[in-house]
């Protein structure tokens, strides 16, 4: 039914083809949930995962903020399902994620153009805004006093 509404694949062998590709990536989660509780940051006491919606040069920022400690770059998906990977990623994973997303995900969060989603588990986050002002400040002065 849900391939019938959003003609998101030419037809079921495809749709199966890319959720059997995406679980190599994006495993299910190992404990079962009941519900999920969504909310403002500052509204919720112990966030497992915490959605920024941002613009490209934003989320450059931030991920190399994140990237500069941890040493590692942080993934990213186009074309698939906004809840899997802004979700379940980064609850299974234990890592930041980003996407531009699918139309769905985009639409119900109505999201504006020039917004991406990224998804941090809270540890992760907390350690990218430690080095935030220092990275930001990396970024906008780059090259500065260079001939480029």
């Amino acid at each position: 039914m849900h391939l019938e509404m959003t003609k998101d694949y030419a037809d079921i062998d495809t749709a199966m083809k890319i959720r059997k590709e995406v679980l190599k990536d994006i495993p299910l989660p190992k404990e079962r949930n009941k519900a999920a509780q969504i909310g403002l940051l500052k509204d919720i006491e112990d966030p497992d995962i915490v959605l920024l919606f941002c613009n490209s040069k934003q989320a450059d920022i931030l991920s190399r903020a994140y990237t500069y400690r941890a040493g590692e770059p942080i993934k990213g998906f186009g074309s698939i399902g906004g809840c899997n990977v802004t979700i379940q990623y980064p609850f299974t994973v234990k890592k930041p994620v980003f996407t531009y997303s699918d139309v769905a995900w985009r639409k119900f969060t109505k999201m504006s153009d020039d917004e991406l989603t990224m998804s941090f588990p809270l540890d992760c986050l907390a350690q990218a805004v430690e080095d935030l002002p220092l990275v930001a400040d990396h970024y906008e002065h780059y090259a500065e006093g260079m001939d480029v």
